[in-house]
C-alpha cells in the first residue's frame, strides 16, 4: 500500500522496507481506506510509521505484550521482536523489526503489532482511541460493540451483516467523540474492514449468558469502567497516560453508552435498531 491511509482522525503514512512491504500489503488485503472527512479532528499532520529490517538477535527480552517507556515526547521498547521508538512531537513511530522467523504469517503479525502500537499510542493525540470492538452502521450511524474475547462481538457482527447492517470491523475500531472507523487490523473472521469515518451513535458493552435480553443505559462513570480494559494501550509515561484518560473522558461524556445482556439465543437487532 502506498500513500497515506485515512483512518478516522488519522492520516497514517507507512514506509516499509522489504520484506515488511509485502507483509503490509498482505495485512491490507480486503481493507478499504477511508476518505477525508471534515467532521473529525485535524488530519493536517500525517502520522508516519516506518518499518525497517534488523537481523535476528539472541538474548533480547521476551515479553507477551509491548511495554513502551519514556518521557514527555519519546517512548521506546526493545525486545526479541523489535527495537522501536514513538515520537510525540514528530507524530511518528519507527520499528526496526527482527526477521528471526521469516514465515509470511509471522511477518504479517509483526507488522500488525507495529501498526497497533502506533495507532493506540498516537490516536489520543488526535482525540481518538483504539478499542477492542466490532462496529456496524445502520441508517447512516454506527454502533461500536465492546467486550473481551468470547463475549460475542464476532457473532453479533455476523448477525448484523445478515440483517442488512454494514459491518465495519469485528476486532479493532478507532473511535472519537463523534466518529468511528475500522482499522486495517484483522479480526477472527478476517472480514473486510471499512476505514471511512461514520457518525458514532453509541457504545454497546456486551455481556453474554444472560437469561433475558436487556439493553440498559450506562452512566459516564460506568462506561469508563467498562471501556478502559478494552482500550489498546502500551505506554508507561505519565503525560501520555494523562492524554489517554482525557480522551476517554471526552468520549464517554459525549457518546451514549449501553449494556447489552443477552445469550446467543436472543435476537438483539430490533432493540439495537431502535437506538
Amino acid at each position: 500500500m502506498r500513500g497515506p491511509l485515512l483512518i478516522g482522525p488519522l492520516a497514517l503514512d507507512v514506509h516499509a522496507e522489504a520484506p515488511w512491504d509485502a507483509a503490509l500489503d498482505a495485512l491490507l488485503t480486503s481493507y478499504r481506506p477511508g476518505a477525508a472527512s471534515s467532521g473529525g479532528p485535524s488530519m493536517s499532520q500525517p502520522v508516519t510509521l516506518a518499518l525497517r529490517l534488523l537481523p535476528p538477535v539472541d538474548a533480547l527480552p521476551k515479553t507477551k505484550l509491548p511495554r513502551f517507556v519514556g518521557d514527555d515526547q519519546l517512548l521506546g521498547d526493545r525486545s526479541e521482536a523489535w527495537e522501536a521508538r514513538v515520537d510525540r512531537a514528530a507524530q511518528s513511530a519507527t520499528f526496526w523489526l527482527h526477521d528471526g522467523k521469516p514465515e509470511a504469517h509471522v511477518r504479517r503479525e509483526l507488522v500488525a503489532s507495529a501498526l497497533r502500537v502506533t495507532l493506540a499510542t498516537l490516536a489520543p493525540e488526535r482525540g481518538g482511541l483504539l478499542v477492542h470492538g466490532a462496529a456496524a452502521v445502520h441508517d447512516g450511524r454506527a454502533l461500536v460493540f465492546i467486550g473481551p474475547s468470547g463475549e460475542g462481538k464476532t457473532t453479533l457482527a455476523r448477525r448484523l451483516r445478515a440483517a442488512g447492517w454494514t459491518t465495519l470491523c469485528d476486532d479493532a475500531a478507532l473511535i472519537t467523540p463523534t466518529t468511528v472507523a475500522a482499522t486495517p487490523l484483522r479480526g477472527k473472521e478476517d472480514d473486510a474492514r471499512v476505514g471511512g469515518s461514520f457518525p458514532l451513535r453509541g457504545l454497546v458493552f456486551l455481556e453474554k449468558g444472560a437469561p433475558t435480553l436487556a439493553l440498559t443505559h450506562l452512566t459516564a462513570a460506568e462506561a469508563t469502567a467498562r471501556l478502559m480494559p478494552r482500550v489498546f494501550w502500551y505506554a508507561s509515561a505519565p503525560t501520555w497516560e494523562a492524554r489517554l484518560l482525557a480522551t476517554v473522558s471526552a468520549i464517554v461524556e459525549r457518546v451514549p453508552a449501553y449494556r447489552l445482556a443477552s445469550s446467543l439465543d436472543h435476537d438483539p437487532i430490533p432493540a439495537l435498531a431502535a437506538l
